[in-house]
């Protein structure tokens, strides 16, 4: 398994991000690309929990990565995220940010949309968003803050996670 990025809450489980299978080579003599996944994993290990295929910014093509690369830091998909108190997990997408609830796996928010030097207003091919990514570097969450640094717009983006009221705590 080639792992892309780890994650451990106070629990001790796993969430990572991975390439299950091995690379196949092509006639021509090229490896094949092969689909990232992000999964939770018990503490002791063993089989994932849940698994959910994970949608990344490089390598070739979304959430794929291609053997060639994994010496090149600067091609290699790496999996930003972070845990907030509430069980809810924070995952840098291709250009958002989701919310993923970490018991089921199943996504219960986002944040943000495709964002950079090609939007040029309404009208455009790319309006400006209300929250516009490029690429995603690193995440953190602190208390009911989601914080992005987007090295392509070279800021970071300060978020209010917002969760539903009368006792129910999913963003």
């Amino acid at each position: 398994m080639d792992t892309r990025g780890l994650l451990v809450d106070e629990q001790g489980t796993l969430y990572v991000l991975s390439c299950p299978r091995a690379p196949t080579r092509t006639d021509e003599g090229y490896w094949t690309s092969r689909d990232l996944y992000l999964s939770r994993y018990a503490p002791s290990g063993g089989k994932p929990i849940w698994s959910r295929r994970w949608e990344g910014i490089l390598g070739r093509g979304a959430g794929r990565v291609g053997w060639m690369q994994t010496t090149c830091v600067c091609l290699n998909p790496r999996l930003h995220q972070a845990l907030d108190e509430k069980g809810y997990l924070f995952v840098a997408n291709k250009f958002s940010v989701l919310v993923i609830d970490c018991k089921s796996g199943r996504r219960v928010g986002e944040f943000g949309s495709y964002g950079n030097m090609d939007c040029l207003g309404k009208g455009s091919a790319y309006p400006h968003p209300e929250l516009p990514f490029g690429t995603i570097a690193a995440l953190a969450v602190w208390k009911d803050q989601l914080f992005v640094v987007d090295a392509m717009n070279a800021r970071i983006a300060k978020c209010r996670i917002i969760y539903r009221q009368a006792g129910k705590t999913e963003p």
